[in-house]
């Protein structure tokens, strides 16, 4: 939290049962639609239950009195990070970590970051970029009654087309065929290239 501090902390897996049980059933239903009461009271409690575990573990009386000062300013959120060079840890629900009995994240009331160690010892910094970004745009629908009728070619042209209208190393493609994408592209050489 922006408290100025780093804090090391333990897994928090170790000794703690309840955790592993509700973290492996809330990762079996997410993937499923809660579709009775039971379900749905079930995957809350195991959120909680993770959402509890995790606030506990890392958030110190302190950490917690610095996030209800923030609650209701007009300044974002304070922003929690949490590092680990471990993907198990990276990976878990951390959106669900829980304040005052509410879910943090879902009520704005921290904003938070994942971010792997740095190997570095020096600060990580961008270099000036040396030339501008060139971009090619390909916006297509898949062929198909049932994709045409979800998706708008035009309105989603639109936002990018007015998104990018200050970059002027942007070039959309005509057709939104996979041969007029290659040649637009072997015609331009971009460095990326954005699909819709």
């Amino acid at each position: 939290v922006n408290s100025g501090y780093n804090r090391l902390v333990d897994v928090p897996w170790r000794d703690n049962y309840a955790f592993i049980d509700s973290l492996q059933q809330f990762t079996e239903m997410m993937d499923k639609q809660a579709t009775d009461e039971i379900g749905r009271e079930t995957l809350h409690a195991n959120a909680e239950r993770i959402g509890d575990t995790l606030g506990e573990l890392l958030l110190t009386d302190k950490d917690r009195q610095l996030i209800r000062n923030a609650t209701g300013q007009d300044e974002p959120p304070p922003l929690m990070v949490i590092e680990s060079d471990d993907d198990m840890i990276l990976s878990l629900p951390w959106e669900l970590m829980r304040i005052d009995g509410e879910f943090a994240v879902r009520d704005g009331r921290i904003d938070l970051v994942r971010s792997t160690t740095s190997i570095s010892t020096e600060p990580l910094t961008l270099s000036p970029p040396d030339q501008y970004l060139k971009l090619v745009v390909n916006v297509s629908t898949p062929d198909g009654e049932l994709y045409g009728r979800h998706l708008d070619n035009e309105a989603e042209s639109y936002r990018l087309i007015k998104a990018l209208h200050d970059y002027s190393e942007v070039v959309f493609t005509e057709l939104g065929t996979l041969e007029d994408l290659v040649s637009t592209v072997a015609k331009h050489e971009p460095i990326g290239i954005h699909f819709s």
